[in-house]
This record gives structure tokens, C-alpha cells and sequence, in this order.
């Protein structure tokens, strides 16, 4: 578990403590596991003995219809987005409020499980442990005693629970701060994890190739072998040394391009040797500097190691004697330049381009499976984040060859062609 985790637990621990002790009814904020009815955890809870729960509990043989009753209606207070009294399925309420991140539900903080004081609530309350102990049959000695324990409950005044209400909604933006936090920890450890990922390939790669080739391999070519795998290996480890570099903020410099392409280059050279792909790049200004942008170094690098090493990896073997190209090219288009990455192998089908499925953190292409091609999923969403950061964008084709075969196993010829900015303006587009 990362500190940020820990941390956001310990403030959390720390206010939902305060708050039952200030108000004496037990109090617990849930985290809200997306599509997944059963991943509702309890994060911290201050636990208070209920004599009506603990013999409901005993009554029904475990918690395990208390706890779905419990995690749907904390699923439909996430869904619904708003503070409201909920009544459990044996007549006590809780008063869930739900916290929501960028419109997404996250998490719901809940408090009491008790009466309120109010006629109308009470024979609510009631009503629904008439219909509890009706559905689950039980015999009347026991309805009476359930009805006692019920009515013996914590019970608090509605302008109580109205004025609870309103500190816990006051609380959500606080606790929402604790979960963005989170996220934004995660999502730069997500980003070093799948640079330090893309760069081990690499290594890997020089080193099977090593292995294959070692036989044959004269000491000048060992040696120049040997110097690519360390450079490879010494990229890998720059990622963690230079791990500030991923929590600063973006630095926009005159950068120029080709150099960034060459680097990438050189970096999947091996493997796509192994492969027997060539890699051809053909930038403008080949002799010179080339096209300069204005752009964030290390984050671009980022994107261009990315979208070669997945050009690389999901291209087809050659066949014996022959050879698949990778290319990389690029072209200015006003204000912008055009970068395009094109090749021969792994389609992507139409939907998952429409619908920028592609592009979710975690998703793996449907054609990708079974072709053994290791990946986490997340490269292309990272891409797609730096782009979109530069005021850019990302256009994708998947162009299949045969237009009377099936997709799966067929090869494609795909382009990601992004778009950056010459300049980057003060007002968050391109600069003149």
C-alpha cells in the first residue's frame, strides 16, 4: 500500500474518530469500487456495539444480508449523488452522503445507525421491520424482542440529524481532497512503473538476442553488443533516479524533435532487429537541427518511446529472408506538427478507436490476445494525457488488408499520427 494510501486512512481515521466522538453516533466512510457491487470496502469506521445489530445479525446466522443490504444502498447513493436518510432492511437509518470526484462517485460517508425522532420516520421504521421479519419468518417470541432492541436504539431529533447532515456535507470536499491526492500519487507511480516496463523490454530484448546470437559473435561485436545493453539498462535505472522529474511540473523548452526520435530509436533498435523489422525515420532537416518545438522534453520523450516500442512490439515477425518496416515521419500542418507513427502488424478494431477504448487506463486491445505480446495497458493513455497537456491531439487508423478475412490474426496497417503545437501560448493553445 503507497504512503498516499496510508495517509489519506490516517486523516480519514482521524475526523471520523472527532466526529463520533463530538456526536455519539458511529460514523464510517466507504470507498466505492467502480462497476463492482461487492468492491465496497470500509476504509475506516468508528465502531460502536449496537445491541439491535448484533441480535439481528445472530438472528440471521451472519452479516452476510446485512452487508449486501448495506452495499446496495451505499451503491445507490454513489449513483444517485445525493445526501439522503437510507433505512436498512431491519428499520434503522444511516445518513449517507456521497462524495464525488471530477462527477465520479468515490466514496460515501456514513453516520448512525438509529430512530429519528419524527412520527412519520418512525413508522417507517417500524413498517420495515414488520416487513423484514415478516420476509425472513421469524417466530414471535423473537419479533418481540427485535421490536424492543429496535425501539430501545440510539434516537436522535430530526434538527439533530439535519445539523449532522450538514457538517458531514461540509466534510466532503475536504475528503474528496484526500482521495485527488491519491489519484495523482498513483498516476505518476503508474507512469515511472510503465517507463521503467518499456526500457526493461528493451534490455530483455538485447539480451535474448545475446543469447541467440552468441556463438557467431566475434569479442568487437560482443563488446558493441555489451555497450547497447548497458545503455539500455542505464535508461531503465534513469527513470528512478530522475523520479523527481515525473512530480515537477511540465517544462516547455525549444526542443528539437529529431533528436528525441533518434534516441527512441536507438533505444528499440535491437529489438526490432531481433524481430526483423527495420525502423525508418524520415524527419525534415535531416542534416540540421530539424523541427523545434516547443514542448516538455522528458514527457514527449515519453510519448515517442511509447507509440515506437508498441509499433515495434505489435508488428508481425518478417518471414525468412525478408523484412517489416517501422516508420516515423513527420510534416508541419500550420501551426501544428505532424508526427506520424505507421506499422505493419496487430489491428485495432473500428470500435475501439471510436469509442477511445484505447485510450482507458488499463485497456488491452481484443485483437492483442493470444498474441503473447506483453503490455499493462496504460502507455496510451499516458500518451494521450502528455498530448492533450501540450494542446495536441492523437488521430489513429488500423487499416486491415484483407477486407474478406476476420480481423483476429489478420494483419493492419496502423498510423497514430499526433499533433503538437510549434509554440505553446499563454492562453493554452498553439502560439503564433
Amino acid at each position: 500500500m503507497s504512503g498516499a494510501v496510508l495517509t489519506r486512512e490516517a486523516v480519514s481515521r482521524c475526523f471520523l474518530d472527532q466526529f463520533t466522538a463530538l456526536t455519539g453516533v458511529p460514523t464510517a466512510l466507504f470507498t466505492l469500487q467502480a462497476h463492482e457491487a461487492d468492491g465496497i470496502e470500509s476504509c475506516v469506521a468508528a465502531q460502536h456495539a449496537d445491541g439491535y445489530c448484533a441480535t439481528v445479525r445472530a438472528l440471521l446466522g451472519g452479516g452476510g444480508a446485512c452487508d449486501l443490504d448495506q452495499r446496495q444502498r451505499l451503491q445507490l447513493a454513489g449513483i444517485e449523488g445525493t445526501p439522503r436518510l437510507s433505512l436498512c432492511h431491519a428499520g434503522l437509518f444511516t445518513y449517507l452522503v456521497p462524495i464525488a470526484i471530477e462527477t465520479r462517485p468515490r466514496c460515501v460517508l456514513a453516520f448512525g445507525r438509529m430512530l429519528v425522532q419524527d412520527d412519520a420516520l418512525r413508522a417507517q421504521a417500524v413498517g420495515r421491520q414488520d416487513r423484514f421479519l415478516e420476509e425472513h419468518t421469524v417466530p414471535r417470541h423473537d419479533c418481540n424482542r427485535l421490536r424492543e432492541a429496535l425501539l430501545s436504539s440510539p434516537s436522535l431529533p430530526l434538527q439533530t440529524v439535519e445539523r449532522l447532515a450538514e457538517a458531514a456535507r461540509l466534510t466532503g470536499p475536504g475528503l474528496a481532497s484526500l482521495f485527488r491526492e491519491e489519484d495523482l500519487v498513483q498516476a505518476v507511480i503508474d507512469n515511472i512503473g510503465h517507463e521503467v516496463q518499456t526500457r526493461l523490454q528493451a534490455v530483455i530484448a538485447r539480451a535474448e538476442n545475446l543469447r541467440d546470437t552468441l556463438r557467431e559473435t566475434t569479442r568487437v561485436q560482443l563488446a558493441a553488443e555489451l555497450d547497447e545493453l548497458l545503455n539500455s539498462t542505464l535508461s531503465a535505472a534513469t527513470v528512478v533516479q530522475n523520479l523527481g522529474d515525473y512530480l515537477s511540473e511540465y517544462r516547455f523548452r525549444p526542443t528539437p524533435l529529431r533528436e528525441l526520435v533518434e534516441s527512441s530509436r536507438r533505444l528499440y533498435l535491437v529489438e526490432a532487429s531481433h524481430r526483423g523489422i527495420d525502423i525508418e525515420v524520415g524527419l525534415p532537416g535531416e542534416s540540421g537541427a530539424g523541427v523545434v518545438l516547443e514542448i516538455s522534453r522528458a514527457h514527449v520523450q515519453h510519448v515517442i518511446d511509447n507509440l515506437l516500442s508498441n509499433a515495434v512490439k505489435y508488428s508481425y515477425h518478417a518471414v525468412p529472408g525478408g523484412r517489416r518496416v517501422v516508420r516515423v515521419s513527420g510534416t508541419s500542418a500550420g501551426l501544428y506538427y505532424r508526427l506520424v507513427f505507421e506499422n505493419y502488424g496487430v489491428g485495432i478494431l473500428p470500435g475501439e478507436i471510436k469509442k477511445g477504448l484505447i485510450f482507458q487506463d488499463g485497456y488491452q486491445g481484443a485483437l492483442t490476445k493470444g498474441e503473447f505480446r506483453p503490455g499493462a495497458g496504460k502507455g496510451l493513455s499516458l500518451v494521450k494525457r502528455v498530448v492533450e497537456r501540450h494542446h495536441g491531439w492523437i488521430e489513429v487508423e488500423s487499416l486491415r488488408q484483407s477486407e474478406t478475412e476476420p480481423h483476429k490474426g489478420q494483419p493492419h496497417l496502423n498510423r497514430f499520427v499526433i499533433y503538437l503545437p510549434y509554440r505553446q501560448s499563454s492562453q493554452g493553445g498553439p502560439g503564433a
